[in-house]
C-alpha cells in the first residue's frame, strides 16, 4: 500500500496537470481532477482523506470563493488545505487568500518554488495529523481518551 500523501490537482489545463503531476510524483500520490463533477464527488463522501488540494483559480465557473467556503465547511475536508494556482496577479492572489486558501501558486509555475511550497504544506499537514492523533489517544495506555 502506498503511504505517500494524496494531493488532488484540480486544473482543466492538461499541461498544468502534467507539470504538477511530474513535479510532485516523488512526494505524493496524485489525484487528477479535470471536471467540476469530479471535485463535487469529494464533497459527497470521503473514502481516503487527501493531504492537499491544488485548485486552479478559474476551475469553478460558479466561483472559487463559493467552492472554498463549501470545502472548508465540510466536516472532514476542512482539514485539507487548499493551494490556489493562477496567473500572476496581486488581486487574484489576494482573493484566493481571503477565500480560505492556505497559499497561492502563480503561473507560469516555477518548479523549484512550487515543490518547496508543497513539501512545506505536506509536512505541516503530516505534523498536524500526528498531533491530532496524539491528542485523541492516551500516551501510556494507547487507549482513546476522547469521544
Amino acid at each position: 500500500m502506498d503511504t505517500r500523501p494524496l494531493v488532488l490537482i484540480a486544473d482543466k489545463g492538461l499541461n498544468n496537470q502534467a507539470l504538477l503531476g511530474d513535479l510532485l510524483a516523488a512526494e505524493a500520490q496524485i489525484g487528477s481532477i479535470v471536471r467540476e463533477s469530479q471535485l463535487e464527488f469529494w464533497l459527497q463522501g470521503v473514502e481516503h482523506l487527501p493531504s492537499l488540494l491544488i485548485l486552479d483559480y478559474g476551475f469553478y465557473l460558479s466561483g472559487t470563493r463559493q467552492f472554498c467556503q463549501r470545502w472548508l465547511a465540510h466536516p472532514v475536508l476542512r482539514q485539507v488545505p487548499i493551494l490556489i494556482s493562477g496567473n500572476y496577479d496581486d488581486e487574484i492572489e489576494l482573493l484566493a487568500l481571503t477565500c480560505g486558501a492556505l497559499d497561492y501558486i502563480s503561473k507560469p509555475i516555477k518548479p523549484i518554488l512550487t515543490l518547496a511550497r508543497v513539501k512545506l504544506h505536506l509536512s505541516q499537514v503530516k505534523e498536524h495529523r500526528r498531533l491530532s492523533s496524539l491528542s485523541m489517544t492516551d500516551g501510556l495506555t494507547q487507549i482513546a481518551n476522547r469521544r
